[in-house]
């Protein structure tokens, strides 16, 4: 993954979103309110679940590596969320 170094795997199905277009209109489709709670699948490094965070009232995430949620754990940190 360019922006975290960490090597992704293709055996693994791990694909990064990157494209803020796409991220856009899948949280538009998703029409999400404060008062949510979202389940994701995959956090990956987070490129979904950060906005997901400032969305809902709670995001649930699991990815089958733990590196990944700590990358995405981090990346909220860093944020304040």
């Amino acid at each position: 993954h360019p922006a975290t170094g960490l090597p992704l795997s293709k055996r693994k199905g791990q694909h990064i979103i990157h494209n803020k277009g796409v991220l856009n209109k899948i949280i538009e489709a998703a029409d999400i309110r404060s008062a949510d709670a979202v389940y994701e699948v995959g956090c990956g490094t987070g490129e979904l679940t950060v906005p997901l965070l400032q969305l809902a009232r709670r995001v649930h995430t699991v990815d089958i590596e733990a590196r990944m949620v700590s990358e995405t754990e981090s990346r909220a940190a860093q944020l304040g969320l």
